[in-house]
């Protein structure tokens, strides 16, 4: 039973090690996005999914362990305390991640609409109704003026 106890306390441990490098895998990937360096995006890419693999590895050696049950059957009280608060450290990871994931999303979505916007004002320019001149009147048929003047 000691050394159950003592094997899960251990992969709770690596457990914590692993979801600290997924943050920092995570912000590095935000700091990748913003500079848009690409390959360093893949290799970040990479990298997480690696350690995401490696989380998913120490979760079944976890239930191995202990079957289907709690981590915390079959272990001394004075040992479960180390283990809830892996679980917290863990817990608060998770969700300091889950922000940060959010964050990057986020930004992926408003780079993509920003560009979209810009593709969208391209191709919308110089259709006849779509602009307007003046006054709010319509300037039918009038070409784009970016088309026939330098930027």
């Amino acid at each position: 039973m000691e050394s159950n106890t003592q094997e899960i306390e251990e992969i709770y441990h690596r457990k914590v090690s692993l979801f600290r490098e997924l943050l920092d895998c995570v912000v590095l990937e935000r700091d990748n996005l913003i500079n848009l360096d690409i390959k360093n995006l893949w290799d970040v890419m990479e990298e997480k999914q690696k350690i995401l693999e490696s989380i998913e590895n120490a979760r079944d050696q976890i239930k191995d362990i202990t079957g289907e049950g709690s981590p915390y059957h079959n272990i001394p009280i004075e040992d479960r305390t180390v283990i809830k608060e892996l679980s917290r450290t863990l817990a608060d990871l998770n969700e300091e991640i889950k922000i940060r994931v959010r964050e990057n999303v986020s930004f992926i979505e408003d780079t993509l609409s920003f560009f979209n916007e810009i593709i969208s004002s391209f191709t919308m320019a110089g259709r006849p109704g779509d602009s307007y001149g003046p006054g709010g009147n319509s300037r039918k048929g009038l070409p784009n003026l970016i088309y026939y003047n330098e930027v």
